[in-house]
């Protein structure tokens, strides 16, 4: 296998859930605090750039999804939420998987 590929499944295996658990974390507290939005739009880009190729089920459950929701609704968070959204939206999965997995998200 490919260096890369050695590197992506290890992170996935030991680093990425609390990874993503920091990500929540951090928008849960900076879109609250307001003045901190800013922090709050670059963790959603960066979750973005990571959903096609992390375990779907770690942000795609009701505690991450309803944040996400919940952003779109917030003019300076609407855009970064809509981009992690619509990645959940095409991760590359088999037919009937991504049919699941669009049920679940419920949106």
């Amino acid at each position: 296998l490919p260096v890369a590929t050695r590197i992506k499944d290890a992170m996935r295996a030991q680093t990425v859930p609390p990874i993503v658990e920091a990500w929540y974390a951090i928008m849960l507290r900076t879109a609250s605090a307001g003045d901190h939005a800013d922090l709050c739009l670059q963790t959603l880009q960066v979750a973005r750039v990571y959903v096609p190729w992390i375990d779907i089920a770690l942000v795609a459950h009701p505690r991450f999804l309803e944040l996400l929701l919940c952003f779109t609704e917030l003019p300076d968070l609407h855009e970064g939420a809509c981009g992690v959204i619509t990645e959940l939206v095409v991760k590359g999965m088999e037919p009937p998987a991504k049919l699941a997995h669009l049920q679940a998200l419920n949106l």
